[in-house]
């Protein structure tokens, strides 16, 4: 017989997630009443779904985890006892990883900017674009191992020394902008040419 799986939550969400966001998910995407939505906040532990297999609770897990929940799959008792917990991101069901987008953006960035960005470099239609942006998971790649995965997702996360260039860019090129309107000319050509990467 096959362990089942309960999903419980807590109330907790990822640094920096926006309670009222996740209830409008949880009304949205998953059909949740809102005010049943509402009452998972209520500071007591809450359990979300039960008689799961591993890879229906580890599904679940993902899929809330995805709008900024912080929960876990836990084993069901089976007359003698519970058996370990299976935490939320363990490892996928056979080692088979998928890379996933949900629609959410880093801090710092505009949904509008990301937007014109993927519809000019990815050539996305408006109803293609609506779909990549609609909040539900999108599976950009599955069948990696963990070391795959990890290179992928490395891959795909801007280095911090970019970040901080992109950041002097901006910096710079806001305030030639404000050199220009003071009519400070010749300050501007030296940030203009500064901004570029001529030092």
């Amino acid at each position: 017989m096959s362990t089942k799986f309960k999903i419980a939550f807590d109330g907790n969400l990822r640094q920096g997630v926006d309670q009222a966001q996740v209830v409008a998910q949880l009304v949205s995407r998953f059909r949740m009443p809102e005010d049943k939505a509402a009452r998972l906040f209520a500071g007591e532990r809450t359990i979300l779904k039960k008689g799961l297999d591993s890879k229906q609770a580890q599904n679940y897990v993902r899929q809330l985890a995805a709008i900024g929940m912080e929960l876990e799959a836990l084993a069901e008792a089976d007359g003698d006892g519970l058996a370990p917990p299976v935490a939320a991101g363990a490892e996928a069901v056979g080692g088979d990883y998928r890379i996933v987008f949900a629609g959410g953006l880093l801090d710092g960035h505009s949904r509008d900017v990301v937007m014109a960005a993927a519809r000019e470099r990815l050539k996305l239609g408006d109803g293609q674009l609506a779909q990549v942006f609609s909040g539900r998971e999108l599976g950009l790649k599955r069948g990696l191992d963990e070391a795959g995965a990890r290179v992928r997702l490395k891959a795909m996360t801007k280095p911090s020394k970019l970040t901080e260039l992109d950041a002097d860019i901006k910096r710079l090129t806001m305030e030639k902008d404000e050199s220009v309107r003071n009519a400070d000319y010749e300050r501007a050509a030296t940030l203009a040419f500064t901004a570029s990467g001529n030092n």
